[in-house]
């Protein structure tokens, strides 16, 4: 080397960065790129595995410049949740540039989830004269689908369903522009060479009983005609197939029911735009804030009374699940000429089985349902449903995590070996961990159902691979009979591995510590429908006094006896007769239950109270709601999970404050004086309204006084608030409200669903706490 190039390379400095977090997939190079030309740096830039990869050098105040601001430097849509920094030795390179991304080694970076379309791209498909106006596949850096694409890691084309579409010149052009917005844009592709729409309608080759289906904007014309005409369409869409009908069509709605077999559970809605939203719904600036976030979820809207909706999207519910268009396609299926405004977008699926992804499946197997089907020749290679939210006391909650949310990880406070945690059974989910990230899965559903028993297999396997996890420890489920649990007793023989059963509840309560990243203690409040308990019954009602290794049960519900055990669940009027006997005598209980006419077996309901063997004890808070519903004569029978509390919810004077009493006994919370107020009052003729929201009102100061009783003798300002109940934003903001002013401070859920959703994630925190505890 030259003596003055020496003496220029001794004045300037070279790092390695390695960058972890949300980094592949969001124009993380690009940018960097862009920042460092304007540096003056040179360098380069490539993704691993491992973390996008950085060498910089330059002028020593350039890269201190570097160092201090790099997280400004970012996109926007990127994260960053670890940067190492290491000092490497100049070289005297004084270009920047991006070099082919390396595949080798374990995965510590996830595959980015899927985005909704950013401003620009969505400008572009109305501009007069332009490459991708009408284009329905248009994306760039920063939007369009991530996930439910990809084969692999490093997030690039080749390992993505794109790479099916070569670019044309014009294409990779922009792709290798630093100028241009495309630029490394692993998904970018223009009607020359990307993807394209068909329609046609099942057990025809071709639209309209033609031989060739509709192709491009016609096959938009058609759709829209359909659905103008109040048929049915099966609409691909980023992670699976919608059926879409008109939602203000009520015979249009009242078919997809009966096709589904789906009576009264809710249908949720994509509106054309804002504004109608707000026609149909009340939505505050929150609400506004998450249906036009790059997640794009389905949020839940109070429904104004004057809406336009059928009454058959929702019935006895106060909220409508409302998401906005998300994708190029459904922008350009809203501006086609006669397609309503609000359509009903439900999973294309028989209740409860995982979402369609491919026409064929659509047409051979479930064609009865749908008049038209609006595809495209874009492969799904992970299934993701539209994930769910909502507002609760002022925050988003998300209640199904998966589009849009999916794998990013959940960072956790400890790490150790990697975990498989295989969740509940109902709104499964799964988690892998690696490290301190834990991968929670994409919305499975109900496993007991065997066909979504075989998508979380596939899943596991698809997703494993696609991370490079390889678990050593499997956590699961106590209740012996779950399928997921099941599943991780077969793999962990099958494999060798350690198997941690983790208390239903604890779990619970872990998630919501996870979230927060806290350690505790605190006082863990879990309520939900059902919970396999440590001594055998149903519980559902619980206190803990509970930390990352520990989770002491302190108080509880009343245990009260579940005529016909699982039979309960779905006929909420066992429940109000087991309430009542517990009150009354069981002769008085029979002449209080009004059944509106129903057939029903209360006689016989009666005898198996006092029956152990077909009548198990349960805690359970959701069961107590269940009594209420039915005592109240709104819900007797239910036909999907939590209808009869969610009704018993919809119909709650916000305005009553008063609550009823209740009694504690032995550390078990009673509720008979409660239930025999509500009787009273309905039997005099009180409105039911006002006769639900006093035992919303006696819920949540059961909560605020256990956890004041807690305080007194443990000494824990900490309330952590989890489990499927917590869904009731009623009764969660007046737990919040009633907590905070006695001085508590309150953990809740926001990303990482309080449901069931959420259990996987703390069965994998107790798996590794355990570990890392040598608690094993």
């Amino acid at each position: 080397m030259h003596g003055k190039t020496k003496s220029l390379v001794k004045c300037r400095r070279r790092v390695r960065l390695v960058v972890r977090g949300r980094v592949q997939g969001v124009g993380f190079r690009p940018g960097l790129y862009r920042s460092m030309t304007m540096l003056g740096c040179g360098g380069c830039v490539r993704n691993t595995p491992e973390g996008v990869c950085v060498e910089v050098e330059g002028p020593e105040d350039a890269i201190t410049h570097l160092l201090r601001n790099f997280a400004g430097m970012v996109p926007s849509r990127a994260r960053i949740d670890e940067l190492e920094v290491f000092e490497a030795e100049p070289t005297g390179e004084t270009s920047f540039h991006i070099e082919k991304s390396t595949e080798d080694g374990p995965s510590l970076l996830p595959v980015p989830p899927d985005f909704a379309i950013c401003p620009d791209c969505e400008r572009e498909l109305v501009e007069s004269g332009g490459r991708r106006t009408g284009y329905a596949f248009n994306t760039c850096t920063c939007c369009g689908p991530r996930f439910t694409i990809a084969r692999g890691v490093p997030f690039d084309r080749v390992a993505s369903v794109m790479d099916e579409f070569p670019l044309c010149a014009e294409c990779s052009n922009e792709f290798k522009n630093p100028e241009n917005r495309r630029f490394h844009a692993q998904t970018m592709s223009c009607p020359e060479c990307g993807p394209a729409l068909s329609f046609f309608c099942p057990g025809c080759a071709g639209g309209d009983g033609g031989a060739e289906p509709f192709r491009g904007s016609l096959a938009l014309e058609a759709a829209a005609r359909y659905l103008k005409n109040g048929m049915t369409v099966a609409v691909k869409g980023v992670g699976g197939f919608h059926l879409a009908c008109d939602a203000m069509d009520a015979g249009a709605v009242a078919r997809i029911r009966a096709c589904k077999g789906r009576p009264h559970k809710p249908l949720g809605v994509m509106v054309a735009d804002m504004q109608t939203a707000r026609c149909i719904c009340h939505a505050d600036r929150a609400s506004e804030n998450l249906l036009c976030s790059e997640r794009a979820p389905m949020v839940l809207l109070r429904k104004k009374p004057t809406g336009i909706l059928s009454g058959g999207v929702a019935p006895g519910l106060q909220h409508v699940g409302v998401m906005l268009p998300y994708t190029p396609f459904h922008r350009l299926l809203f501006d086609q000429e006669g397609t309503p405004p609000v359509l009903v977008m439900t999973s294309c699926n028989r209740s409860e089985e995982p979402i369609a992804t491919g026409s064929f499946e659509v047409a051979s197997g479930l064609s009865d349902m749908v008049d038209g089907i609006l595809d495209h020749n874009r492969r799904i290679e992970n299934r993701c449903d539209d994930s769910v939210a909502g507002i609760i006391a002022g925050s988003p909650v998300v209640f199904r995590r998966s589009r849009g949310y999916v794998p990013e990880p959940v960072m956790l406070g400890y790490g150790g070996p990697p975990v498989l945690a295989v969740g509940a059974m109902w709104k499964n989910t799964f988690t892998l961990t690696s490290g301190r990230r834990a991968y929670m899965s994409q919305h499975i559903g109900d496993v007991s159902d065997a066909d979504n028993e075989d998508y979380f297999e596939d899943t596991y396997e698809k997703i494993s691979s696609l991370l490079r996890i390889e678990p050593e420890i499997i956590a699961c489920d106590m209740h012996p009979d779950y399928p997921s649990t099941n599943f991780a007793r077969r793999l962990a023989r099958q494999k060798g591995l350690e198997l941690r059963p983790v208390q239903h509840h604890r779990a619970h309560i872990l998630s919501c510590l996870a979230e927060h990243g806290v350690d505790g203690p605190v006082i863990g409040v879990s309520m939900d429908g059902t919970g396999y308990g440590e001594d055998g019954n149903v519980w559902g009602g619980e206190f803990f006094v509970a930390d990352a290794r520990i989770c002491e049960r302190k108080y509880h519900f009343k245990y009260i006896p579940m005529p016909g055990g699982e039979r309960a669940v779905a006929e909420p009027y066992r429940m109000a007769l087991s309430y009542l006997s517990d009150t009354y005598d069981p002769g008085k209980a029979l002449s209080i239950m009004e059944t509106r006419g129903e057939e029903l077996p209360l006689q016989q309901v009666c005898g198996l109270i006092g029956r152990g063997d077909f009548s198990p004890p349960t805690s359970s808070c959701g069961r107590l709601f269940d009594a209420v519903a039915s005592i109240l004569g709104v819900r007797h029978i239910c036909t999907y999970e939590g209808q009869a509390a969610c009704e018993l919810e919809a119909i709650a004077d916000g305005f009553v404050e008063d609550a009823y009493p209740f009694v504690v006994r032995n550390r078990g919370i009673e509720f008979s004086q409660a239930i025999a107020c509500a009787v009273e009052e309905k039997r005099a003729g009180e409105n039911i309204g006002a006769i639900s929201a006093r035992f919303h009102n006696t819920v949540a100061k059961v909560v605020v006084d256990t956890c004041c009783r807690l305080r007194s003798e443990e000494g824990l300002r900490v309330v952590a608030l989890s489990g499927g109940v917590m869904q009731n934003a009623y009764l969660v903001e007046r737990c919040i409200r009633g907590l905070r002013a006695g001085g508590f401070s309150v953990l809740t859920h926001g990303e990482v669903p309080p449901n069931d959703a959420g259990i996987s994630l703390g069965q994998a925190l107790a798996a590794l706490v355990e570990k890392n505890s040598g608690i094993y």
